[in-house]
């Protein structure tokens, strides 16, 4: 089943959640609304469900308007973060609760019970039937939690950071499974996380949101890779920020809060810590000079955090192990540092972009 979102809005008194949101998920897609608390990620959520309704716009599950409609009426499955559970019946009576209330078409108790034990299979919990929630650890309770959705066989499946409440390995773990299961079952599902990994790695799209608005929607390989602002740039990750102009063809690069030599700056230039390169020696007239300020080995990376020498905002490196070796850093040393790649923002970063693409295209590596 395919979702349209038309030009939605929802107010809360003076403060706006949901400014002229719009966005499409396609039949059997996985879509994340990723962004931080306060977006207006939740609140499109709930509205999806029925459990909300906007104040302007429109919503239609496979071409029809459910603006009106109940949560029952519009068959939305919700996994809540904090598993929603009922203490007092069993895993089995948790998974068979949707399917007993039923005012229309309950199934028979045989039914019930074969779609159950179905369920549980699928979730990987078969055996567990007769456990409580509190004999259960994080991870399974949630997995019942999304059995328990998936029971009246919804035609949306709705998750509110699913995983929010787990330990970050679990959440690892179980976030890998969701994928595997919502390849094997396709129902059209939209979840919301502000966990920034756990949307790349289990979406199909990304719908990056900021300040109620959609700040970009595409795969999460393109979101990462061609951020269309600056704010979803920051937030997917780590960014150096430089100062930056055109000069006969070449970009001058100066570190934030620093301009270039010879006049104002009139673009902004990102980067990764993965992307900056550090050496002794200048390499070009775009290295910005800077003194080592502290250096953090975690796993096969090191971190490099440096001072700018002619002042601005700090840069951060991560370099992999042997690099760092080769160099042999010591802090307080100064060395120059250039971005292997950079993303230009800010007026005229549409006709600067073609340079830089030429710039990263000539170097070595």
């Amino acid at each position: 089943m395919n979702i349209e979102v038309r030009h939605l809005t929802k107010r809360f008194g003076a403060f706006t959640a949901l400014d002229d949101v719009s966005l499409d998920v396609a039949p059997g897609e996985l879509v994340a609304l990723l962004g931080p608390s306060g977006c207006g990620k939740t609140t499109l959520l709930r509205i999806l469900s029925g459990l909300e309704f906007a104040d302007s716009g429109s919503i239609r599950f496979d071409h029809r308007d459910v603006a009106g409609q109940t949560v029952r009426a519009r068959r939305v499955g919700f996994v809540f973060q904090h598993y929603a559970l009922f203490r007092h019946l069993t895993v089995f009576e948790n998974v068979a609760f949707g399917l007993r209330v039923r005012r229309v078409n309950r199934p028979s108790r045989s039914e019930i019970d074969r779609r159950v034990r179905q369920l549980l299979a699928l979730v990987k919990m078969e055996g567990l039937g007769g456990r409580y929630p509190d004999q259960l650890s994080g991870g399974q309770r949630q997995r019942i939690a999304l059995a328990r959705a998936l029971a009246v066989e919804p035609r949306v499946l709705l998750l509110d950071e699913p995983f929010g409440a787990l330990d970050a390995k679990v959440r690892q773990e179980l976030r890998r499974w969701l994928r595997r299961l919502h390849d094997e079952i396709r129902v059209t599902s939209v979840f919301v996380t502000h966990d920034v990994e756990e949307a790349l790695e289990v979406a199909d799209r990304v719908v990056v949101m900021n300040n109620g608005r959609v700040e970009q929607i595409g795969t999460p390989e393109r979101v990462y890779e061609k951020p269309a602002t600056p704010f979803v740039y920051r937030f997917l990750g780590g960014v150096n920020i430089f100062h930056a102009r055109i000069e006969e063809g070449r970009v001058a690069l100066a570190a934030a809060g620093h301009a270039p030599h010879g006049g104002p700056p009139t673009l902004r230039a990102y980067a990764r810590p993965h992307e900056i390169e550090v050496a002794r020696e200048a390499r070009g007239g775009d290295a910005v000079e800077a003194v080592v300020n502290r250096m953090q080995a975690i796993g096969p990376l090191v971190r490099v955090e440096l001072r700018p020498c002619a002042g601005g905002e700090a840069l951060e490196a991560e370099l992999s192990r042997s690099r760092w070796g080769e160099l042999n850093l010591q802090t307080g040393e100064r060395v120059y540092v250039r971005p292997s790649r950079i993303r230009l923002f800010g007026p005229g970063a549409q006709e600067a972009a073609s340079e830089s693409v030429q710039r990263d295209d000539q170097r070595p590596g």
